[in-house]
């Protein structure tokens, strides 16, 4: 009995676990990037180059925060647009604010990422 319950526990009501699918490959591909991005954000190096140009605030302003994707970006070429869900490492909702993106070469960088 033990083991059902975990296993409903585990799969929930309706069966396997569907991660977002954030519109298209290249949305999942600036969903992933906000993810590294997270991480990024302790390493000087690795987050400076996560802007396309120079960040508008100073690394230690954006390690505040976590950021995620909210819905699908809008992408448009090598451009898109994106909400992101900014909140404190406590977990504390900060809102959701629209950040821009641009391609370049194979991978995607922040273009304008707005702050509350």
């Amino acid at each position: 009995m033990l083991v059902l319950l975990s296993a409903s526990l585990v799969l929930g009501c309706g069966g396997t676990y569907r991660p977002p699918s954030y519109g298209s490959e290249e949305g999942r591909n600036i969903a992933l990037f906000m993810e590294e991005f997270n991480e990024a954000i302790s390493d000087a190096h690795r987050f400076q180059n996560s802007f396309a140009d120079k960040p508008t605030q100073p690394m230690k302003v954006y390690s505040r925060f976590m950021y995620d994707v909210v819905g699908s970006p809008s992408i448009q070429g090598d451009q898109a647009t994106a909400k992101i869900q900014i909140r404190t490492e406590g977990g504390q909702d900060k809102g959701s604010l629209e950040w821009t993106f641009v391609k370049q070469g194979d991978k995607w960088k922040i273009k304008n990422a707005p702050l509350p």
